[in-house]
Order: structure tokens, then sequence, then C-alpha cells
């Protein structure tokens, strides 16, 4: 396997990193979706503004999709949504900016529900210097969903803790250690620090870090946030209730089914099939996999 930085890696994956190719992807985005939204909805609460008027910055458009998670999904849940011009993404790679542009155009989408004349804003640039590109205190919620690639983490948080408005809170999510240790160690055969990538048939590693709860939670403190909240987010979380062995339908070598689930009969979940290795490893019920670990911190208002 071939060792790359991430930018290469993102920029060769273009497209594919939200196709059929890459079933984590959608796994991943499935499990943080909802604790992303109702974090955001409880800052939304805590300020007591509408959620319409808060301002976000969202580190990775790659890494969980928030854009199309934060404008469209948050309006089934009864309240409000982020408004597109008061989102602004970052993404280290140009080609991940276009890609998400392309796929998850919330004008688009939102012009069926209200006349806007807004697109989402985009900057290309690195999470660890996010004064670079921003003025201090310009969000009300920096989301870095899936933030693992990216280095010196502090970095990462000791700019969002600058961008940030009093009493802004900055989101968090990784790859759980547990699992990721399975997957990289016996599956991947790599070292705990990467993940690996395939891309037309080749296959590449990159940085990655996979911590425990109280490893965000120790970043958090060292950087200055409050009110510091993390937790290990499990596979239960997509369907909210145990997930029965009898809706599981393998499709092919890569991913599986799960059918019926939850709260939306009829709807179907991918489950890919590394997770079903690493469940059989651990010996746990799928439902009950480490997959990620939540994080969440809050800037201090000294006033």
């Amino acid at each position: 396997m071939r060792e790359t930085n991430v930018t290469s890696v993102y920029d060769l994956l273009g497209e594919d990193y939200f196709s059929k190719k890459h079933r984590s992807v959608e796994f991943n985005n499935d499990v943080q979706r909802f604790p992303i939204i109702y974090a955001c909805i409880h800052q939304a609460k805590r300020l007591n503004r509408p959620l319409e008027e808060l301002d976000v910055l969202n580190i990775g458009v790659g890494g969980g999709q928030q854009r199309s998670d934060l404008c469209i999904c948050s309006l089934g849940l009864g309240c409000g949504r982020v408004s597109d011009h008061r989102l602004v993404d970052l993404d280290v790679s140009q080609t991940m900016l276009e890609v998400a542009s392309e796929l998850f155009p919330s004008k688009g989408f939102l012009e069926k529900l209200e006349k806007t004349k807004e697109n989402v804003k985009q900057v290309k640039g690195d999470a660890t210097d996010l004064t670079r590109y921003f003025n201090n205190d310009s969000f009300d919620i920096v989301v870095a969903a899936l933030c693992d690639p990216i280095e010196p983490q502090e970095k990462m948080y000791h700019g969002a803790l600058k961008v940030l408005k009093k009493d802004g809170i900055f989101i968090t999510t990784y790859p759980h250690k547990d699992l990721a240790t399975v997957i990289r160690r016996n599956i991947y055969h790599i070292n705990l620090r990467y993940t690996r990538y395939k891309i037309d048939d080749k296959e590449y590693i990159a940085r990655s870090y996979a911590p425990l709860p109280e490893d965000v939670s120790d970043l958090f403190m060292r950087t200055g946030f409050t009110d510091i909240q993390t937790r290990t987010l499990k596979a239960d979380s997509i369907f909210y209730n145990e997930i029965d062995p009898k809706g599981m339908h393998k499709v092919d070598d890569n991913y599986w089914w799960y059918g019926e689930a939850g709260t939306c009969p009829g709807h179907r979940y991918v489950i890919p099939d590394t997770m079903m290795k690493a469940r059989e490893k651990l010996g746990l019920p799928i439902g009950e996999l480490p997959v990620l670990v939540f994080g969440e911190g809050r800037k201090p208002n000294n006033d």
C-alpha cells in the first residue's frame, strides 16, 4: 500500500467518495447524522434563537454530508434548519468541494421549500489554520465530522475556539479506537495510525486519528473549551432499537442490507462487510459496535 497525504486521497476519490464503492462512508454518516443535528438544535434552543439564524462552519465536506443533513434533513424534525446562506463549507480538497456542490446542491432542494437566492459559501483551506480564512467570533457552531485525517488536531481545536462566538459549540466525530483497532490491524493489516482507501483497485493509506471518548475530552480541555461532552456512538444509534440479525441480507462481498428498521419501515441501511467481520472478532451484536466517538465543547462566555 502507498502512503499518501489527505489532500491527494480526497482529490483521487472525488465522486467515488459518495458512491457504492465506499459503503463505510454511508454507514458512518448514518451513525453520526442525528447526534450532530440534535446538538445543533440544542444549541439554537440554548441561545434562544432559530436554527436558521445561526452561523455554521462545516469542516470537511466529504466527512458526513452535513450540508444536506443540516440544511434539509433537520426540517423533518420540526425544528427548522440551518440556512444555506449562513453555512460555510471548508475542505482541503477542491475536488471534494466541487463534488459536494454537485451532489448536495442545497439551493436546488430548498427552492422547493422557499425562494432562496443564495448558495452555500465554500472555502478551500486547511482546518489547522482557521483564523487565516475566518475572523474571530464568526460562528455559532463549528462541525468537524469524521475529522480523523486532520493533524495536528490541537491546532484545529485552537482555531475553532477562536472563530467561534462566545457560547458557540464545536462538534467533532472520529472513528472509535476499539473498532478501528480491529479493522485496521486484523482486517486491513495496517498500523492503527492509518486508514486504508481503495481507489481504482489501488490501495492507499493515510494518517487517521482514532481516539477513545476520554482522549477527545482531553483535547477539548487542553484547548480551553467548557461544558465538554463525549460519548461512543454505536451502530444502534441508526435504528433506534436492537438490530435483529434475521433482518440482515448479504448483497455481495462488500456490504449487507438491514431492512425494516427503526422508525422507518421499508427503509434499508447499509452495513459494510468490514463491520460484520469486526463484529465477529469483537464478539458483539452488530448494534453494539462502537463505531464513532462524538465530542462537543463550548467556547466560554467570559462576560
